[in-house]
Parts: structure tokens; sequence; C-alpha cells
């Protein structure tokens, strides 16, 4: 049998459909509208596809792209095999090996140094094709999935610092926190004559606070203070930035202070 392969045109565009129809039936719907996108410029998957004819008549395709993470594969440019297709009539005569040996000089032309492909699990036939190309198997994987539902259908959650999902105590004061989508936001309440230093600290062999704070003072009066000496007040209404350095902090006065932490709250106090 003399063999022919070159990159498909809009001219194959039938023979191409009717050979994607007969590998992937269950896609049979959507392999025009698929060819016709490829032949109008959108070659991503598949990037090239190539046809094998004897004489006038189509005999067989093979589908190519460029993978940036193949399982197994060194390099980040990767040449795939995405579909692979011969007619029964035209099987076990070498189309098959030709098709692969020209999709190889494809990828080399495309950069690439590895070439990859995959095939389901049960199918024994495609395993055997790919070994008797000069194929290796890697490994074997099942996929799973799971339905989230539409999008935008996630809950809403509703929390109250007053049920909240953990409390840390220490002496003249404590943390809530409550944890929700993703993060930790704490309501801390220190009471007249709370000192970090003192009355968290202590219990943990520090003498400064170095969590990173973000929040918003909701009453009372109390200070952020570096070694440096620099000493911020923070009073009812501010919102505060904190950065990762040492610092202190006391409450000023005799009223209680609260504030809202919406940063570093999971890490406070531990």
């Amino acid at each position: 049998m003399t063999v022919q392969i070159r990159p498909a045109t809009r001219a194959d565009l039938g023979d191409w459909v009717r050979m994607r129809s007969e590998l992937w039936p269950d896609g049979a719907g959507t392999h025009r509208e698929e060819a016709e996108t490829f032949f109008a410029g959108g070659r991503v998957d598949p990037a090239e596809v190539l046809i094998a004819f004897e004489g006038p008549r189509a005999i067989g395709f093979i589908e190519l792209s460029i993978r940036n993470i193949v399982d197994s594969c060194d390099t980040d440019r990767v040449g795939y095999l995405e579909g692979w297709y011969v007619d029964p009539a035209a099987r076990r005569q070498g189309v098959g090996r030709a098709l692969v040996e020209a999709a190889e000089r494809w990828a080399r032309g495309q950069g690439c140094t590895e070439f990859a492909s995959d095939a389901e699990l049960d199918n024994e036939p495609a395993h055997q094709a790919h070994r008797a190309v000069g194929f290796s198997e890697t490994f074997r994987v099942i996929n799973y999935r799971k339905d989230l539902g539409p999008a935008g259908s996630m809950a809403t959650i509703l929390k109250r610092f007053e049920t909240p999902d953990e409390t840390r105590h220490f002496e003249k004061g404590r943390l809530e926190l409550v944890h929700i989508g993703g993060r930790t936001l704490g309501r801390a309440t220190y009471e007249p004559g709370w000192k970090w230093s003192v009355h968290v600290g202590a219990a943990l062999g520090r003498s400064r606070c170095e969590t990173e704070h973000l929040g918003i003072v909701l009453s009372g009066h109390a200070t952020a203070a570096f070694d440096d000496g620099r000493v911020y007040d923070l009073t009812a209404g501010t919102v505060f930035y904190i950065p990762p350095e040492p610092h202190d902090s006391w409450v000023v006065g005799d009223e209680r202070y609260v504030s809202l932490h919406l940063l570093g709250a999971g890490s406070y106090a531990k």
C-alpha cells in the first residue's frame, strides 16, 4: 500500500468529520463545528491534523497538540497525540505507524523533544497500537469528578461572634474566632489593664507580638507600640494595619477595648 500523509485542508473536512465520527461516535454532533473552528484559525486543540491517503481516498488521520504539562514528561513543551484513527480496511498495513512517524516529525518541528499520548484503561487495542509504534507506558490513573451544581449556587453562610467556632482565652482578654469562606476572622476583647507582653506573650515565652494585623476598632482605646519608639493610638472607628514586626500593645483608660481582626486572627495568641 502506498500512503501519502499531509496536513488537512478545508477540502478534507468531510473525510475528517466522517473518520472523527467513527473514532468518537458520542461526539458526532459537534465534529463538524469543531472542524470548521479549526479551519477558521482556532488551532489549539488540535493544533494540527494530518490525513493519510491511499490515492484519492482518505484512510486515516491523527490530531496533534502541544501540552505544557504531561505526566511523566520532563519538559514543558510536549507533542501530544490527541486522536488517531485508521479505517478498518486499511489497518495492519503500516498506515498507523506512518501517521505516528509524521506526527513525530511535526512535533520535532515545533521544538518538542518528547511525544506523548493516552488511552482509556480498558482499551486494550489502543494499548497494543501504542506499544507497536514505540510508546512506553508510564502509569495508569482513574479520574474522578464531582458535580458542584450551577455557578453561583454556593450556599450563603451566616455566623455570629456570639457563637464562635473557637475562643482563645488569656488573662484579661479573649479572642473569638469564626471560620468562614476559607478565612478566619477574629473579635478581640481586652479588659482595662491588659498588655500583650504581660497577658499573652508571657505565656508564650515572647515579649513582643509579631503577627500581622488588619482590622477595625469597635470600641475602647489601645496602642500599637514598636521598639523604635513609634506608638500608634487605636480608637473606635480606626481601621488599622500593623506589619509583622515586633510590637507590644496595651489598653488605655478604663474602657474595655474591642476590635475585629480580618488578617492574622488564625495565628494570634498561639
